[in-house]
C-alpha cells in the first residue's frame, strides 16, 4: 500500500520549525506561453517563485525576529511518504500576524526535489 503524505517537517537554515497541521508548498517553476501566428512558433517561459505557507506554535522561543526578516535562507519541506523539496534563496514574504499559532509565508527560487 502507498504512502499517502501526512505529517511535514519544515526546516528554516537547517531549524525545524514546530508547524501544525495544514501546511503548503507551491513548488514554483516554469509559466510558458505559447507564441503563435498561422501556427504555434514556440514558446517563452517566466518564473514562478515557489511559495511556502505554514503555521507554527508560538512559544518564548520561537525565532520571530529572525524569521520576519529572512532574506537568502534555505528552506527544506519533508513529507513524511519519502518526499522532499528545497527552496533556496528564501525570503519572508509576508509579515505575521502572531497569535497562539502564527501565520507564515514564504518564496524562493522554484522548489528543488531532493
Amino acid at each position: 500500500m502507498a504512502k499517502i503524505s501526512g505529517i511535514v517537517r519544515i526546516k528554516v537554515n537547517g531549524e525545524l520549525l514546530e508547524s501544525v497541521e495544514g501546511a503548503t508548498l507551491d513548488v514554483g517553476g516554469f509559466e510558458r506561453e505559447l507564441m503563435s501566428g498561422h501556427r504555434v512558433y514556440g514558446h517563452k517561459e517566466k518564473i514562478i517563485p515557489s511559495v511556502l505557507a505554514c503555521k507554527i506554535v508560538w512559544k518564548f522561543e520561537t525565532p520571530i525576529e529572525t524569521l520576519r526578516n529572512l532574506i537568502d535562507g534555505l528552506a527544506t519541506f519533508e513529507s513524511d511518504n519519502g518526499i522532499t523539496y528545497q527552496i533556496n534563496n528564501l525570503v519572508c514574504t509576508k509579515p505575521p500576524k502572531l497569535d497562539s499559532e502564527i501565520d507564515w509565508e514564504f518564496g524562493g527560487d522554484p522548489a528543488e526535489p531532493q
